[in-house]
């Protein structure tokens, strides 16, 4: 095993020219680290062992980065939280399509965003959809969450089939409740696939896998997503986290995932699992505008657990520390 020491910044290019050195690229940031029984032979050498945010070990010439101190690492953090934000907000940013979007209403409650290009496409079923100056809303007939759920996925396969909107080849066979606020009842189901082409709120559980050591060292398990995910493939990501759909509750979704992504037991999930608060943001991208709300999750798992996972979701886990998480 190894420990890590401290983390820094790359200064200088390095190429590789041995299995064991690792390639390195100019203001990317590694974990400097020791391995157990290490005599520092290699840094008496002029070597350095090091981690990189993929995971890959080995070693690099000691003149090739720089210590980060912890001012510059909180200053470094700041930025890339703000930057991060403004992306997954993005919806909401200068530049966004949201002054140009009509609001989407039904049963006097606004539940999404219509943007010109779905636009375009609602307007070919004006027996559903009706147009007002600022709004799109359902027509009047449509006053049931059954009808309203019928007369909508008609369509929403209608589009399916003309191969209209991008969103829709994502299909994924599952439906989400349509509601104002998620405290409010849902006035009609859609397929998950086609949220985002109305400005839908979708809502997902999220959890931080963490572990405690023996020296009191907090780290995180993080997941890495599979390179075929239709969404955000080969990302980092939470070490459990899924959309939850009309029949689950939040922390039911939560214990779903975890057994299927993290392979975390139910009764272990049940009996750890805490709620620590919710986040939302909207973002939009070219398959549409992205409201979402999280539901969010902390569960303290034993040190000798490993997560698996069973069901192609992720294609690694990392256990990091909290400094290795921020870089």
């Amino acid at each position: 095993g190894y420990r890590v020491l401290h983390q820094a910044r790359v200064i200088h290019d390095y190429e590789a020219e041995n299995e064991d050195e690792l390639d390195l690229v100019k203001d990317e940031y590694i974990s400097i680290i020791s391995f157990e029984n290490d005599d520092d032979n290699e840094r008496d050498k002029g070597w350095e062992y090091a981690e990189k945010s993929n995971g890959t070990t080995g070693i690099f010439p000691v003149n090739f980065a720089v210590r980060l101190y912890d001012n510059e690492m909180s200053e470094t953090w700041s930025l890339g939280i703000k930057r991060l934000l403004a992306r997954v907000n993005s919806f909401h940013q200068p530049g966004s399509s949201k002054s140009k979007c009509k609001l989407f209403v039904c049963n006097d409650q606004q539940i999404g965003w219509i943007r010109e290009d779905a636009a375009e496409q609602l307007r070919r079923y004006p027996n559903v959809f009706v147009e007002h100056s600022d709004r799109f809303t359902l027509a009047d007939h449509l006053n049931t969450y059954e009808n309203r759920s019928e007369a909508v996925a008609q369509v929403v396969n209608d589009m399916r089939a003309r191969d209209c909107l991008k969103t829709l080849r994502g299909w994924r066979d599952e439906l989400y409740l349509v509601k104002s606020a998620y405290s409010q009842p849902p006035l009609f189901e859609i397929e998950r696939a086609a949220a985002s082409a109305f400005g839908i709120r979708k809502y997902g559980s999220h959890v931080n896998g963490y572990v405690i050591d023996q020296n009191g060292t907090w780290h995180m398990w993080i997941g890495k997503r599979s390179a075929t995910k239709q969404t955000f493939p080969g990302m980092y990501d939470n070490m459990a986290a899924g959309g939850i759909s009309l029949d689950l509750t939040p922390t039911e979704c939560m214990v779903k995932e975890c057994e299927e992504e993290a392979t975390i037991p139910k009764e272990l999930a049940l009996e750890k699992l805490k709620s620590v608060g919710a986040v939302s943001y909207t973002y939009e991208d070219d398959d549409g505008i992205h409201p979402e709300g999280e539901f969010l999750y902390d569960i303290q798992l034993p040190t000798t657990f490993t997560p698996n996972n069973s069901d192609c979701e992720m294609e690694k886990f990392h256990l990091w520390t909290i400094p290795q998480v921020k870089i």
